[in-house]
C-alpha cells in the first residue's frame, strides 16, 4: 500500500525515476550546479544529516526546508514517515532507502559526467585486454 507512512521502493528503476524527478525539482529551485555540492561518500538518503536535502541546506539552500512531504517522497528524498516512527530497522524500509541512495549517486554521477562502474565498462575493459597488441620492436 502506497502512502505517506511508507512508500517503498520496489526496485532500482523505480528509485532512479524518483531520483531523476528530484533532480529536476532541484534544477528548478537551485539551478543546474546543485549536484556539485553533494558529497557522494557521505550521501545516505535514510540519514537526516547526510541526505541530499540536508547537504544542500548546510550549503545555504534553506528554502528546501519547505519541500512538501508528499513531494519529498515522489522526488526520492524519502520513503515516508516510517523511518521517523520506527527505531528498530525494518529490512524492507532499509532496502528502499539503500535503493534510493544508490539511485541518487547514479543520477549525480551522470550529471557530473563521471564514469561509473557497471557491466558495460567491465566488458569494455575485458575487450581491451583481449585485443592483441602489436609487438614492440626492440633495438639490437
Amino acid at each position: 500500500m502506497k502512502s505517506l507512512f511508507y512508500n517503498g521502493v520496489e526496485n532500482l528503476d523505480e528509485a532512479l525515476n524518483r531520483a531523476r524527478s528530484g533532480a529536476e525539482f532541484l534544477d528548478q529551485r537551485l539551478g543546474p550546479d546543485w549536484d556539485r555540492k553533494i558529497d557522494l561518500d557521505r550521501l545516505d538518503i535514510q540519514c537526516p544529516f547526510n541526505c541530499v536535502l540536508s547537504q544542500l541546506m548546510r550549503r545555504g539552500h534553506l528554502l528546501l526546508l519547505f519541500v512538501d512531504f508528499a513531494a519529498g517522497v515522489n522526488y526520492g528524498f524519502s520513503c515516508g514517515m516510517v523511518d521517523a516512527i520506527f527505531l528498530i530497522p525494518v529490512p524492507s524500509v532499509d532496502r528502499s532507502f539503500q535503493r534510493l541512495t544508490e539511485a541518487w549517486k547514479l543520477v549525480i554521477r551522470e550529471r557530473r559526467g563521471e564514469e561509473q562502474p557497471h557491466v558495460e565498462k567491465a566488458q569494455t575493459s575485458d575487450a581491451k585486454r583481449a585485443t592483441p597488441r602489436a609487438p614492440v620492436s626492440q633495438a639490437v
